[in-house]
């Protein structure tokens, strides 16, 4: 396949106006309470399509050829279905299909945003449609590694009393790795912040468009929490309000920090590696394989739609059609 670098379609003043219409664009993001994660993947979409359109980088030579019909952007009017449709040509052949959806979902947010502030008249998303993303199913995590990760915590320390809290907290609930590092040590007053509920049995969490919802947990979740609280205490920085430190005169433990927790313990069981979002995949399987019911699933996931519940655990839905059919088989019928 032949690779091109297409003659810029705009002019030296367009990235400029598309900066600080971005740059406007996160302010509104910001004022409408958006997670700092929600802000870097759309600024980051925008950020690579005013890159597209400025400065276009090699690419096959029939999506170059698409770009080169178009003309001249010297701004946000300027640009038009085939620019996006040259765009997410280009994604789909240096990047995952994934990718190109997630850059397309933030654009359609931007001009979204564009038309709202007038700042232009319709979106050229109108007539346009999301690359499609083959179905990736996410693997479950077995009961046996899960154990063999918790073992690696035996030892009454301070890291591994917090770690096997973390990482129950994950199993016995489901939340997001991001819900896990935003929590408190505790609430206060205001019982709608993101903490640990040991009377109730309960971790309360701040989820997707700043909703807090409750989910409830077993006793031995509650008896590592417990454990690692007391510990907590005995800690230099007993004081700081977030409720998992860092050993010794670690700060706080990040999203990253919990991350690379998983990845350390996945090492010392001698296992596979494990994402944080594989124990919500894992919780979600295992809550629908017990009969759980499907509706209860999704107050508790934080999920807005019924697909993304059907997402979550589908790499064992398999299983789960087996084994409820082995419970009404029809041939033990006859």
């Amino acid at each position: 396949m032949a690779i091109t670098t297409p003659r810029p379609p705009a002019n030296a003043g367009a990235r400029q106006v598309l900066e600080l219409l971005r740059k406007s664009w996160m302010l509104a993001l910001r004022a409408d309470g958006k997670s700092q994660k929600t802000l870097d993947t759309y600024s980051e979409a925008a950020d690579q399509f005013i890159a597209f359109l400025t400065e276009p980088p090699p690419m096959p030579e029939d999506v170059a050829e698409l770009l080169d019909t178009t003309r001249p952007v010297t701004g946000p009017r300027d640009i038009t279905p085939t620019h996006l449709r040259a765009f997410m040509g280009y994604l789909l052949q240096a990047r995952r299909p994934s990718t190109a959806n997630n850059r397309y979902r933030g654009l359609q947010q931007w001009f979204r945003w564009m038309v709202s502030e007038d700042e232009i008249e319709y979106s050229p998303f109108a007539k346009l449609s999301p690359p499609t993303v083959p179905e990736a199913p996410v693997p479950v995590v077995s009961v046996e590694d899960i154990r063999a990760v918790l073992a690696t915590c035996r030892k009454r320390t301070f890291v591994n009393l917090r770690d096997e809290a973390i990482i129950r907290l994950f199993c016995d609930t489901g939340i997001r790795v991001s819900e896990m590092a935003g929590l408190l040590k505790e609430a206060g007053d205001d019982q709608r912040m993101p903490h640990v509920d040991l009377d109730q049995q309960m971790v309360w969490v701040l989820g997707k468009g700043r909703r807090i919802r409750g989910v409830p947990f077993g006793p031995k979740t509650g008896l590592a929490v417990d454990r690692y609280i007391r510990e907590r205490r005995k800690h230099q920085l007993a004081w700081k309000p977030e409720l998992w430190l860092g050993e010794k005169m670690g700060g706080p433990l990040t999203i990253s920090g919990i991350e690379q927790m998983i990845r350390r313990r996945c090492r010392l069981a001698g296992g596979p590696h494990v994402h944080p979002h594989q124990y919500r995949h894992t919780w979600a399987h295992e809550h629908r394989k017990s009969g759980g019911d499907r509706g209860d699933l999704k107050r508790l996931g934080g999920w807005k739609s019924d697909q993304m519940v059907d997402r979550y655990g589908a790499s064992a839905a398999d299983e789960r059609a087996r084994t409820d059919y082995r419970k009404r088989s029809f041939g033990d019928q006859i």
